[in-house]
């Protein structure tokens, strides 16, 4: 869910008018800090993806690289 959406904002049942709202709803810094809290956890899942990712291709490149080489020096 996209932290912009007016779901979050329903306070939910039990609310009262004299009861004071919690500070992600009532607090434009706070939503803030979640907002930016989330990008970077989003970020960091994104950079292990692509470390795995990095590696797989590295891991290939060495298997393609030693059957060109063994190839190129069969033919010596």
């Amino acid at each position: 869910l996209d932290v912009g959406n007016d779901i979050w904002l329903d306070i939910g049942l039990g609310y009262e008018e004299e009861t004071i709202p919690p500070l992600w709803l009532s607090n434009d810094m706070v939503c803030a800090g979640i907002c930016a809290l989330l990008d970077q956890d989003q970020c960091r899942e994104d950079k292990a993806q692509i470390l795995g990712e990095q590696n797989a291709m590295q891991e290939w490149f060495s298997e393609e690289w030693m059957v060109v080489d063994a190839s190129l020096n069969r033919g010596k």
